[in-house]
């Protein structure tokens, strides 16, 4: 590489690192549930080697009930020995590996177009998208273990790429695509669909590689998976979240619906409507229509989907990706110098990524669907390249002036983005993120020893409120793996002095001598001694406590 070259990957790399790091703690205003159950985990398996439930080294998480993969709270153990269990540790890993993986999709670039007399200038520009582009930037500065799931995958396919020069490459990509499943449940599926296709469209350079180091490769890649597969197998649990999401899960609204239609159409007895509605034509439509949904273009570029998943007041991508992004499309398949193989490594990271969402509820879904994020950035990349070049056939004054357009296009769009989310995000979607736990929870710690009992609410939106005292109070894990006998979204769960359960405010105001945590809204009699409001204003969780007797 030349050292202009070396520059441009050094300060899109820094650009990176700006927008992931800067206020990494403090925006988004507060972590969410997940987080601080990752983050505590993490400060768990640090101090005793076990998880919140005392199982030791798990691979799978209990955590609320939802069994997550574990990988995300290992990686995050050397950030809390570091920083402490704060906001920012838990978010450094997902926040680190994005910016990592800015620079994976450089390299992914120069590989897949490297017969383009222009990959240069794609890779910089692919690069240079995904430093900027507000889908990936939110689920990097957010534990979100889809976003590591994410630098796993181009990981894999840099490695497999890079084989072809250097065969021991191989290892390091196969475990690579191996990590990516133990760190989300959306990559169980999407990995090895990726994976099978990468082997039939590089088939013949991957049978020119030395069979012995196929072989190494295919046995590393067993041992590095096999105690996901022995836990697949062996524990009922282990796929429990993806039963709870899926659309074709026998509680679900879907197959609910499909039973109610099929007693009505028995009733009916008309065998055309028996014929076509049905289970079996009603659960392909609905995975197709919810597949089709990843490419809508309101999703995409105007609304988004939950508040959680995006700026307000924009989609997940900017708006001037959409042309560039079709443009990009016409010139993979149309465009010169592009290998067959890259336009079928591309079609199928496209048509893959969102499979696993496909067959979950609420869609379209921005976690689940992540990996299209790479995918995006390189046909904005190519597709810059291509517009480019169809204006170097005009008139110099004409090629200046769309220039200067796409620039101050681009430049409004990204001013825009930086306005809704470093400041316009905390004030507008702090209830979203659970704001006033850090404040409320360092209030009760300093009244702590004036009360026989402390009683916090779990209803929305205090949901999972145990765990955010836990993760704030630092509470000893090994006192609360001997205290805690129950599951996440159990009715009860106590430790120390503290009760996490439905408040029932006459009843409970007649318990002497506590202090109950509670959202602002509830009219409980007692005096009110403290009150957290969102940054908007709006009270938020308020401390109460009942008289001494």
């Amino acid at each position: 590489m030349k050292m202009t070259q070396i520059i441009s990957v050094i300060a899109i790399v820094l650009v990176a690192a700006i927008l992931r790091l800067w206020q990494l703690g403090n925006t988004p205003p507060s972590p969410n549930w997940d987080e601080v159950a990752l983050g505590y985990n993490a400060y768990s398996l640090m101090s005793t080697g076990r998880d919140e439930y005392g199982k030791f080294l798990p691979i799978i998480l209990q955590s609320y009930d939802d069994f997550k993969p574990a990988l995300y709270a290992y990686l995050t153990i050397p950030a809390v020995t570091i920083f402490g269990l704060t906001p920012m540790a838990v978010r450094l890993p997902s926040a680190l590996l994005g910016i990592v993986t800015v620079l994976l999709v450089y390299i992914l670039a120069r590989q897949l177009f490297a017969g383009h007399p222009k990959r240069n200038v794609i890779a910089f520009l692919s690069a240079a998208t995904l430093a900027i582009m507000p889908w990936h930037i939110q689920f990097s500065r957010v534990a979100f273990e889809s976003n590591v799931g994410v630098f796993f995958v181009v990981a894999f396919a840099v490695l497999l790429l890079a084989s072809q020069r250097n065969n021991w490459y191989l290892v390091p990509a196969v475990v690579a695509a191996c990590l990516s499943m133990y760190v989300y449940q959306s990559m169980r599926l999407f990995t090895p669909l990726l994976v099978a296709a990468s082997v039939l469209i590089y088939l013949r350079e991957i049978l020119s590689i030395n069979r012995k180091i196929v072989i190494i490769s295919i046995a590393v890649g067993l041992m590095v998976a096999a105690p996901l597969i022995h836990n697949t197998l062996t524990d009922v649990n282990s796929l429990a979240r993806a039963r709870g999401v899926s659309i074709l899960s026998p509680d679900s609204d879907l197959s609910r619906q499909i039973r109610e239609r099929y007693v009505h159409n028995q009733i009916i007895g008309d065998p055309i409507v028996q014929l076509m509605d049905n289970w079996r034509i009603m659960y392909p439509k609905k995975v197709i229509e919810q597949y089709l949904s990843h490419w809508n273009p309101n999703w995409l570029f105007i609304t988004g989907d939950i508040a959680r998943h995006h700026p307000p007041g924009m989609g997940i991508l900017y708006l001037w990706q959409l042309p560039i992004l079709l443009i990009g499309c016409y010139a993979l398949y149309r465009g010169k110098h592009i290998p067959n193989s890259t336009k079928w490594m591309v079609t199928a990271w496209i048509l893959l990524s969102p499979i696993p969402a496909s067959v979950t509820s609420g869609v379209p879904h921005a976690v689940r669907a992540l990996m299209l994020v790479p995918a995006y950035a390189l046909l904005t990349g190519l597709g810059a390249v291509y517009l480019w070049g169809v204006l170097a056939r005009y008139q110099p004054w004409i090629r200046l002036g769309s220039l200067v357009m796409i620039c101050f296009v681009v430049a409004f769009s990204f001013a825009y983005y930086l306005n809704q989310y470093f400041v316009q995000l905390n004030y507008f979607t702090a209830r979203d993120w659970q704001y006033g736990y850090a404040q409320i929870v360092q209030e009760v710690a300093s009244r702590e020893a004036n009360y026989d009992r402390i009683i916090v609410s779990n209803r929305e939106p205090l949901d999972q409120s145990y765990m955010f005292f836990l993760f704030y109070l630092k509470y000893p894990p090994m006192l609360y793996q001997g205290a805690n006998k129950t599951a996440g979204f159990a009715e009860t769960i106590r430790f120390g002095k503290y009760e996490f359960r439905h408040i029932d405010r006459n009843a409970d105001a007649q318990i002497p001598n506590a202090l109950f945590v509670v959202t602002a809204e509830t009219d409980m009699q007692g005096n009110i001694i403290k009150t957290v409001s969102y940054p908007d204003g709006t009270p938020a969780i308020s401390l109460v406590e009942t008289s001494r007797k």
